[in-house]
């Protein structure tokens, strides 16, 4: 869970019991015992690939200029979202510039980089309608798997399939239709069988050999339209 120091009752308890822990997916800092817990996941760094992703489509497309926006459910106040939105705005900011061309560009993550704000309760329409305020839109990122098929159904609605360069998070069957579709240029997988496996056989490490507090980190895969096929041919993605 994103919501940090949510499992340091289990993990205290756990501990207290002899019961060996691991944890997967998102990274929580503080929970109870860090050091001693092996961690298998993706650090929300990762996402700064998919805005250098972003950034190069933009470039690529040709575009003169317009807005690059970031989408997000930000009053959840998802820390690890908030962290990757961060992430990948500075990511595609640090790439226009080397490029010579962010000022060519407004690349809008909200009043503190952490994503402008969209309604939870309707995200696609309210994502067609930041698309639409804007008027010139021509990148966006989301950084979940909750607003990722949003933005792609709001590039669907809005028929801009394949003009713009929208990249997001997941690689849940509906992100991967999109990919196909156009409607998403990419998405960001987060390497689900390493995520499932390793925590596991790190458990089994530590009560067999003693082994403990070995971290993963599964950083990111980049699907395309060019390799989503290859995606899902086997049961562990």
């Amino acid at each position: 869970t994103p919501q940090s120091g949510a499992y340091d009752d289990i993990v205290k308890k756990a501990f207290a019991n002899g019961i060996p822990v691991a944890t997967t997916n998102s990274f929580d800092p503080n929970i109870a015992n860090r050091s001693q817990i092996s961690h298998t996941g993706q650090l929300s760094s990762a996402a700064a690939i998919g805005g250098e992703a972003l950034a190069k489509c933009v470039l690529d497309s040709g575009a003169k200029g317009g807005s690059i926006i970031f989408p997000s459910t930000t009053t959840l106040g998802n820390e690890e979202v908030n962290r990757r939105v961060t992430a990948a705005f500075e990511a595609a900011v640090k790439a226009l510039n080397a490029a010579g061309r962010l000022a060519d560009f407004k690349v809008d993550a909200g009043p503190e980089n952490i994503g402008i704000d969209v309604n939870k309760d309707d995200i696609t329409n309210s994502v067609v309608s930041l698309i639409e305020s804007r008027g010139d839109v021509v990148g966006a990122f989301a950084a979940n798997g909750f607003v990722t098929p949003a933005l792609g159904d709001a590039v669907a609605q809005l028929k801009m399939n394949g003009k713009v360069c929208a990249f997001g998070f997941d690689l849940g069957p509906k992100q991967q239709e999109q990919i196909r579709t156009g409607a998403l240029t990419g998405s960001l997988g987060q390497q689900p069988f390493l995520q499932g496996f390793w925590p596991v056989a790190q458990l089994y490490l530590q009560i067999d050999r003693g082994v403990s507090a070995a971290n993963l980190d599964t950083s990111a895969q980049l699907v395309t339209k060019d390799t989503v096929d290859l995606v899902g041919k086997r049961f562990e993605n």
